[in-house]
């Protein structure tokens, strides 16, 4: 076996000594360049000598570090498109800060995040440790780049000793937040960068919102076969998608239908806003395996009607202001004018990142979307471009209406099950958040509710909107069909 320096042998060193007297030799003519030469040869000495020194307990501590330490690290930034890392980060500061070896930390620290314990500290910048099971633990907090954001982002390094994962795995079984799937859905928002993770919301039964059984059939069993059907769709070349167009009158729970739905069938909840992202295609395939609640549709510029406003034109010359018609084609497209002009509106649409084409391509374009469902909750379907509603794109139209006395008759029976209502008790129609106002205000007092709701039906004490000449609806499927004869003025609820 050799020995570590078996490349030192003999013959070498014979060759470097010879060398070595040769040049001592050769300089003794000339002292200055041999007391140079020898200076230059006993400072390269020293330094080798110092960088080993230096660098040999530095690769000794890496390679200890690498081969007999596991390391776990997570931190506060977003992961792709949740708030995941922020929430675990967050459980891992309070299950700190709840232990015992707390009181061993001598940087602590308060604010308004959740890193705090019930006395309202917790861990601050720096290393601390716990142990775990007889074992040490060390961690360290430490700051990262903001990158452009006005929110401070921390990082966690955690490590103990030892090659084996199990005991961070430990660790993480105490202080992990784990989704309930079977009680809770996943809520989502969308931000700037894509998904936020709101929180994990309790489920609501079907059975805990009130509608007809229409309603019901026309939504649940057009979801079911939809989520039982995916390879239908795939032989078929079909995009795996569905989207509704839920429309109705104020407070008549079209939300709350989302939610419901979604629990229903045991999908996380992404609840879009327009106006905070452009990248809306991205965000709606991100989203896949969920349920996307786009509420109150109508109220973004990008979804609405284009009704052939006219634009006001300023003379250069004369400083006098006239009008110019915008003419569309019979697909629903601008034709551009000779000399176009803006209105405030188009302006303020296009600084917002959304548009018409862009909406649209999204719902149903080029690129298809993938096993998701998109709920779009309107007021006013009156107001929405029909190229937005347009079949194919919007595949199944449903009025969430106002509670018909039947339906009044369940929510009593279901808050109240040993309050028999007395027979032959009609309430008027009324929506669903008149109900609930009721309800709350009667928690514990069935005849009250009750005769609230016959006080309501009877006073009118409650809002709803007037019968829209320009909408007709099927009576066979109650799906929501524009009417092309309809004035081009919409009758404001």
């Amino acid at each position: 076996m050799r020995h570590p320096f078996y490349f030192f042998e003999d013959s070498t060193m014979n060759i470097i000594m010879e060398w070595y007297n040769l040049l001592t030799d050769s300089l003794k003519a000339y002292p200055s360049l041999q007391a140079a030469f020898l200076t230059v040869m006993s400072g390269g000495v020293m330094a080798a000598v110092g960088f080993a020194l230096v660098r040999l307990p530095r690769s000794v501590a890496t390679f200890f570090r690498n081969q007999c330490l596991t390391s776990l690290v997570f931190n506060t930034a977003s992961s792709g498109w949740s708030e995941y890392n922020q929430m675990q980060y967050v459980a891992f500061i309070k299950w700190f800060s709840k232990n015992r070896w707390f009181g061993w930390s001598r940087t602590i620290t308060f604010d308004s995040d959740g890193r705090k314990d019930g006395d309202g500290v917790g861990p601050g910048l720096g290393r601390h440790f716990f142990f775990h099971n007889w074992r040490l633990f060390i961690f360290s907090i430490s700051e990262m780049d903001s990158q452009g954001t006005n929110s401070q982002k921390y990082k966690v390094s955690l490590s103990c000793v030892g090659r084996s994962k199990k005991p961070i795995y430990a660790v993480m079984e105490e202080f992990m937040v784990k989704p309930d799937r079977e009680n809770r859905i996943g809520v989502y928002r969308n931000g700037t960068d894509g998904w936020n993770w709101v929180t994990y919301a309790n489920k609501r039964s079907l059975r805990s919102v009130i509608m007809s059984p229409e309603l019901e059939e026309e939504l649940v069993g057009s979801m079911t076969n939809f989520v039982n059907n995916e390879a239908w769709y795939r032989e078929r070349g079909l995009n795996y998608k569905l989207t509704y167009l839920l429309y109705g009158p104020p407070g008549t729970g079209k939300s709350s239908l989302g939610r419901a739905l979604a629990s229903h069938f045991n999908r996380d909840l992404y609840i879009l806003s327009l106006s905070e992202s452009s990248d809306l295609l991205t965000l709606l395939q991100n989203a896949k395996g969920g349920m996307v609640l786009i509420e109150d549709i109508d109220g973004f510029s990008a979804a609405r009607k284009r009704t052939g406003k006219k634009n006001q034109i300023e003379s250069p010359k004369s400083g006098k202001k006239t009008v110019e018609q915008i003419h569309f084609d019979g697909n629903g497209e601008q034709i551009a004018p000779a000399n176009p002009s803006k209105n405030l509106e188009d302006i303020m649409a296009e600084w917002g990142g959304m548009n018409t084409s862009a909406l649209l391509n999204a719902l149903d374009g080029v690129v298809g979307l993938d096993d998701v469902i998109i709920l779009l909750s309107t007021n006013h379907p009156e107001k929405l471009d029909p190229a937005l509603i347009r079949d194919g794109r919007v595949d199944i139209r449903v009025e969430v209406g106002l509670l018909r006395s039947a339906e009044i008759h369940r929510y009593i029976n279901l808050f109240f099950p040993d309050f028999v209502v007395p027979e032959g008790m009609v309430f008027a129609d009324m929506p669903g958040c008149t109900v609930q106002r009721h309800f709350m205000e009667n928690k514990n007092n069935p005849e009250g509710f009750v005769q609230a709701l016959l006080d309501a039906s009877d006073g009118g004490n409650f809002t709803t909107s007037p019968i829209r000449p320009e909408l007709a609806f099927s009576e066979a499927n109650s799906r929501y069909l524009v009417d092309p004869e309809a004035p081009k003025e919409a009758v404001n609820a």
